[in-house]
């Protein structure tokens, strides 16, 4: 007897197994039929699957491509208008290059604004934006201005140029005798060619009382400062004692008669205070209207008398004051009241000699 199992023959796919009722041999092949459609709709749905990434996808990469466009002529549009803007306004050019735009992204939002034809922000309205922005804000409570001010004067600073300053000085934490030296040097900051970048702030200067005060010493010896001599000392590069020594040492050259009392602390203008009364009393003029250090006056404490140059005593001066005619004494009261006394009393005696 063998042991090989009996073959079992298949049906054809779609075919009903023999020996299968026609009921189940129905079922069978709808279940088939039933299969092949699963099959053909998964790979249909697959294809359109696969269809619609794809078109996501290049959807996709035509909106970054877009997107990259817009970025592009966005950036190109902000570097057209930040050039217009400098242009029209380089008061605040400088703005661009030295603040942090994140965080004064107001200031150049404000900046854009300004030349957007669609804003129509006038002057005066942007003016008053500036001044609520972020930056302004915070430069204000600073007080570096009013800091500024005590240290040089309110001077009347070209456009963009104290702001610039102020914003530099606040970073570097400037302040008193740094503060002023500072500002001084930008106040008198020179182009290439020389001129000055800030004439209106310098003119302010030559009339403050921290410029004065150096020409005032020099006139105390019958000089003059150079201009460049006092921003040297104003900017921190002379000192006052570098000025005062200058002048001491030039003035012993001049009058070398006076060496010794210059060097013992006294001004030209202490030496010749004695003499100044007396002409203002003799010519009957203010003493503030005697220039002692006219030539013809300063021939009080530098007279030459062929021997080599002194000083005079008060009463060699009075009597150069009258005698020579370039002071005027004969015009004065006094010579004409003591002309009259001359000529009564020389009347009086004629009288008593007939």
């Amino acid at each position: 007897m063998s042991n090989t199992a009996p073959e079992v023959v298949m049906p054809p796919a779609g075919q009903a197994e023999p020996g299968l009722s026609k009921r189940e041999q129905q079922m069978e092949q709808a279940a088939a039929t039933t299969a092949t459609l699963s099959a053909s709709r998964r790979q249909a749905a697959a294809k359109a699957k696969a269809e619609e990434e794809k078109k996501r996808k290049a959807a996709e990469k035509k909106k970054q491509q877009r997107r990259k466009q817009r970025q592009a002529k966005r950036e190109q549009e902000l570097a057209q208008w930040e050039t217009t803007f400098k242009q029209q306004y380089p008061q605040y050019a400088w703005m661009f290059d030295d603040l942090d735009r994140t965080k004064y992204g107001d200031v150049f939002d404000l900046f854009l604004r300004k030349i957007d034809p669609k804003e129509g922000l006038t002057d005066d309205r942007f003016e008053e934006e500036f001044k609520g922005t972020s930056w302004y804000r915070e430069i204000q409570a600073s007080n570096k201005v009013a800091e500024i001010n005590s240290q040089v004067g309110t001077l009347e600073w070209d456009p963009g140029t104290l702001s610039k300053f102020v914003n530099t000085a606040v970073g570097m934490g400037w302040k008193d005798e740094q503060l002023k030296q500072e500002a001084f040097k930008q106040v008198f900051a020179k182009n290439p060619v020389g001129e000055y970048l800030n004439p209106n702030a310098v003119k302010a200067v030559r009339q403050t009382a921290n410029y004065l005060r150096y020409q005032n010493t020099a006139k105390q010896y019958f000089m003059q400062l150079g201009e460049d001599k006092i921003e040297k000392v104003l900017t921190g590069q002379m000192t006052d004692d570098d000025i005062a020594t200058g002048l001491r040492v030039a003035a012993k050259m001049k009058y070398q008669h006076l060496a010794e009392a210059i060097d013992a602390g006294q001004t030209l203008e202490d030496l010749t205070a004695d003499y100044k009364k007396v002409a203002a009393q003799l010519l009957e003029k203010p003493e503030e209207s005697i220039n002692m250090s006219d030539p013809d006056f300063e021939r009080a404490i530098s007279f030459d008398d062929g021997k080599g140059k002194r000083m005079l005593t008060t009463g060699e001066w009075s009597r150069l004051l009258k005698t020579d005619k370039k002071y005027g004494w004969e015009s004065t009261q006094q010579a004409v009241d003591l002309g009259r006394r001359i000529g009564m009393n020389i009347v009086q005696s004629f009288q008593r000699g007939f």
